[in-house]
């Protein structure tokens, strides 16, 4: 999913967007809080309602959330390893790729449970990495 911004706001996201004008590409991974964990909910509901969103709506609810003037973030991952985790070839490559101590820390810390017992991790609305 490509990333477009504006200082520190993300001002579209979409598999869409020209290459030549991505500034990044999205690796998934969201966070919402106080007022966006409402404003969310309500977009996904939007999105939910339109055809074009079906199978991408998460991303369509936060463009609509952009869209509606929110202010949505992003932090830049790109100096860190990670790697796509959909299937179970995926974790096999992912094995190999990265070393003990990184699936470890893979494990540990994407969990939702993780998360509760990291009270002051870094609040973030977007997490994607640069390109270009």
């Amino acid at each position: 999913m490509k990333v477009r911004f504006a200082g520190s706001h993300v001002i579209e996201i979409s598999k869409t967007i020209d290459n030549n004008l991505a500034n990044g590409e999205s690796i998934g991974l969201r966070l919402f809080r106080k007022s966006g964990v409402e404003a969310f909910r309500a977009a996904l509901d939007e999105a939910m309602t339109h055809p074009d969103a079906r199978k991408a709506f998460f991303v369509k609810a936060i463009q609509l959330m952009i869209d509606k003037g929110f202010h949505v973030g992003y932090a830049d991952v790109t100096e860190f390893q990670y790697g796509e985790l959909d299937f179970p070839e995926d974790l096999r490559n992912l094995e190999q790729s990265f070393s003990l101590y990184m699936i470890q820390n893979i494990y540990t810390y994407a969990s939702p449970m993780a998360a509760r017992r990291r009270p002051n991790a870094a609040p973030r609305s977007l997490y994607m990495k640069r390109t270009g």
